[in-house]
């Protein structure tokens, strides 16, 4: 998922982080972090 500041994507900025996580199977939990950083 793709995420930025407060407002950033109001004025059609691009995002400065991207975060990929593994969740559950129920979707509840967070299984893992896998990326946490600039998007790719």
């Amino acid at each position: 998922m793709l995420g930025n500041q407060d407002g950033r994507s109001m004025y059609g900025q691009p995002p400065l982080v991207e975060t990929e996580i593994l969740t559950s199977s129920d979707g509840r939990t967070v299984v893992e972090e896998i990326d946490n950083g600039e998007p790719r």
